[in-house]
């Protein structure tokens, strides 16, 4: 699975939604603490001192490698496919932490890169709704329904019914077996078409990313080269 790490500057825009994950870089936690440049502040200096900035950043993020990689993997493996969105408070052309931070993730565990910066804008997608579906329906009513559903006829299928409904991003499962398949997920019962459409797709917020304005991909590869 890909992960996705956004970021957004949090004194722009608040992230309270399902879609996104958010990580504030600027709380109270000792990771937000460990994650802080030490001494050091991108904000308080000129535009051409950036590289510096970067690099010196850098050198702190390797020195707790050990620590980090382990942490966000974990992070990513319980994010339950939404995007982790890392909060800090520098905007415009600023450079904060969270770019650098969102790149080194992506440099180290496989599986992640780094997207762009969150702004206002919000787009509305269908997603499927990742439950399940209790029907005695006869099979000619949702086996045309157009979605991402997964069909459960037997009751041993429904280990991998769900896997595959997580790995994939589907859903719901309709259960046909006329069993409680004991998933541990919202069950809803549909005995009638309408019924069953109406847990097929929910709306899902999402605010679009764009690419920051400052030069950060070029002076992060620079600052790499020289750490």
């Amino acid at each position: 699975m890909v992960t996705q790490v956004l970021t957004v500057d949090l004194d722009l825009l608040s992230i309270n939604n399902s879609s996104y994950r958010l990580l504030d870089l600027w709380g109270d936690t000792s990771l937000a603490k460990d994650l802080f440049p030490k001494g050091y502040y991108a904000n308080y200096l000129d535009a051409s001192q950036n590289e510096w900035f970067i690099k010196e950043y850098l050198k702190q993020l390797d020195a707790i490698k050990d620590r980090l990689v382990p942490y966000f993997k974990r992070l990513f493996e319980k994010n339950d496919r939404c995007d982790l969105v890392l909060g800090g408070y520098e905007c415009g052309d600023l450079i904060c932490h969270r770019h650098i931070l969102k790149r080194w993730l992506a440099e180290n565990i496989t599986g992640v890169w780094p997207g762009g910066e969150l702004n206002g804008d919000v787009v509305y997608f269908d997603a499927p709704v990742q439950c399940v579906i209790d029907t005695s329906l006869d099979p000619s009513v949702y086996t045309y329904v157009v979605g991402c559903h997964i069909i459960v006829y037997k009751s041993d299928q429904a280990a991998e019914a769900l896997r595959q409904m997580r790995l994939y991003d589907a859903g719901p499962i309709i259960n046909a077996s006329g069993v409680d398949l004991k998933l541990g997920i919202d069950t809803y019962r549909a005995d009638t078409e309408d019924a069953l459409r109406s847990h097929l797709w929910a709306p899902r917020m999402y605010y679009l990313a764009v690419k920051e304005k400052n030069d950060v991909d070029k002076l992060y590869a620079k600052a790499r080269s020289a750490v």
